[in-house]
C-alpha cells in the first residue's frame, strides 16, 4: 500500500485542533492532534461519520472570504477578456458591441 499525504489548509488545522481540545487529547496542556489520532487508533475514542454542524458552520465562515476573493479574481478576468477582445475588434476594424454584458457566474455555492 502506498502513503499519501493529505493536505490541510489553516482552516482544517483549527478545527482539528478544536477537535482535539474538544475531546481531551491534549499534550503539555496545549490539544495535540496527533494524541488524537493515537486515542482514535487505540480504540479509546470512536469516530462517527458525521459532521457536526458546528464545525461546518465554522469552515464556511472562514472560507467566505477566500470565496469572495475568488470570484473578484474571476469578474476582473471576464472584464479583462471583454476589453481585450474589444481591443481586438476595433484594430480589425469591426465596431463595437453596443451593450457589453458581461455574463455573470455561476452560483456563488459551488465555490
Amino acid at each position: 500500500m502506498k502513503r499519501q499525504s493529505l493536505k490541510l489548509d489553516e482552516i482544517d488545522w483549527q478545527v482539528l485542533l478544536g477537535i482535539a481540545r474538544e475531546c481531551g487529547s491534549e499534550y503539555r496542556g496545549e490539544p495535540s492532534w496527533r494524541r488524537l489520532l493515537d486515542d482514535i487508533a487505540s480504540g479509546n475514542l470512536s469516530v462517527v461519520n458525521r459532521p457536526d454542524k458546528r464545525v461546518k458552520a465554522f469552515q464556511e465562515k472562514m472560507r467566505r472570504p477566500e470565496q469572495n476573493q475568488q470570484l473578484a479574481k474571476f469578474k476582473a478576468r471576464m472584464e479583462r477578456d471583454r476589453l481585450r477582445q474589444e481591443r481586438t475588434r476595433r484594430a480589425a476594424g469591426i465596431p463595437a458591441r453596443s451593450n457589453p454584458k458581461i455574463p455573470e457566474p455561476p452560483d456563488e455555492n459551488i465555490w
